[in-house]
């Protein structure tokens, strides 16, 4: 056990370093320096070496699959099992099945230039619930979202498909654009959409990701707008 712990503390603060060498998570669109993507990338690659590409979350009940950034994969935390779908699984007692990435996007392919959204379908086969939680690495090219998440959720085959948004995080511009072009492209191709703009949730340091208590926050509302459709 303390040494599964220690795996994953390391690769969390590898990232740390990462993201502080590019002034923060999402600075690698503006600074655009090769070897900060490099570096990213390969914390990236060791993640998914350590806890495999698609992590199983066990429980008794619906089959959900989610697709989702750095929300999802939990990186800026001491440890990713603190991130919302962990606290959603067991809120809900669903049978999680989690392809998290972070940088990624509907459009942003992230650090690796390998994964966006709809590269990991994957993890959606024999779904009962499929949930794509992201947005915020959309915001600089918030024109182009709304074909690609159309075009996303045209391509999953599952009898319930949920779109969670973007949360309105202090240091990142542009959240309601994507909002807007998201709950588009969920009625376009008979998605639900859970706009979390105006959720009242508590950041990190960097002020673009979650606190622990914000991604429990996150968790819960995201099970409450699914229970309330």
């Amino acid at each position: 056990m303390g040494t599964r712990r220690q795996i994953v503390s390391g690769v969390a603060g590898a990232l740390a370093l990462v993201i502080l060498a590019g002034a923060s998570y999402t600075g690698y669109r503006n600074y655009k320096d090769a070897q900060f993507k490099t570096q990213a990338c390969a914390v990236i690659k060791g993640q998914q070496a350590d806890r495999g590409p698609i992590i199983d979350i066990p429980g008794d009940g619906e089959r959900v699959a989610i697709i989702g950034d750095s929300y999802s994969s939990g990186d800026t935390l001491s440890n990713y099992r603190d991130a919302w779908p962990f606290a959603f699984a067991a809120e809900t007692g669903t049978s999680v099945t989690l392809s998290g990435i972070g940088w990624t996007g509907f459009v942003d392919p992230g650090v690796c230039d390998t994964d966006a959204f709809g590269t990991r379908l994957a993890v959606t086969d024999n779904a009962d619930v499929v949930i794509v939680q992201g947005g915020l690495n959309d915001t600089d090219t918030a024109s182009e979202v709304q074909a690609a998440a159309v075009e996303l959720l045209q391509m999953i085959d599952a009898p319930r498909i949920v779109v969670v948004g973007p949360v309105d995080a202090p240091a990142v511009n542009g959240e309601k654009a994507v909002d807007i072009a998201l709950h588009n492209a969920a009625d376009t191709a008979g998605a639900e959409y859970v706009s979390a703009l105006d959720w009242p949730i508590t950041f990190g340091s960097d002020q673009t990701h979650l606190d622990p208590q914000g991604y429990e926050s996150f968790a819960d509302h995201v099970a409450g707008a699914m229970a309330a459709n």
